[in-house]
């Protein structure tokens, strides 16, 4: 009998050793079990990261040629300002305005990526050509907004006509190179 309690007492030590071994083995297989989901979750997540990124690259090269139609409408640097007030000059030239600018101003802004250039002119001439340089600044073929306008009429008796006077300001996207 005692060589039966020698090998009960063996398979009993054998049966808790498997026993611990295969607590061990489930713990470890679900440990690794969960850092394997973690690093599949993170190749998704990179696979992901990596189709919107040549997404984006693929919509930046297709919006290119639209891209370059559209910074021609952005006053780009001080070389894009001369050449607008050149232009803006020019314009109230050949209408016969005295056109002054007064103000010149560049306001950073954060939000758009775009600065604000604003613009205050002094304007004087003749009723229906500041009318039509009215019209010329609301069509610009920049982004901007004429924000303020204040007009003075005034009839002269010696030669019966209407002249108007007064100021305007403009505000327009400017980009520094």
């Amino acid at each position: 009998m005692n060589t039966t309690k020698k090998l009960l007492i063996v398979s009993l030590l054998c049966l808790l050793l498997s026993g611990a071994l295969a607590a061990y083995l489930w713990f470890y297989l679900e440990d690794r079990g969960s850092k394997l989901q973690e690093d599949l979750q993170t190749v998704h997540d990179k696979e992901r990261l990596e189709r919107e990124y040549k997404k984006l690259q693929s919509q930046l090269s297709a919006t290119e040629t639209d891209r370059a139609l559209l910074e021609r409408h952005i006053i780009a640097g001080e070389n894009g300002t001369v050449s607008f007030l050149s232009l803006v000059d020019e314009i109230a030239a050949e209408l016969g305005i005295e056109l002054n600018t007064k103000e010149l101003n560049v306001e950073k802004t954060d939000e758009s990526g775009f600065d604000k250039l604003i613009v205050k002119f002094s304007l004087e001439g003749s009723e229906p050509q500041v009318e039509r340089l009215l019209k010329m600044f609301e069509t610009l073929p920049y982004q901007g907004d004429l924000t303020a306008l204040d007009l003075r009429r005034t009839y002269n008796s010696e030669n019966g006509s209407w002249s108007m006077n007064g100021d305007l300001t403009l505000e327009l996207s400017t980009k520094e190179i």
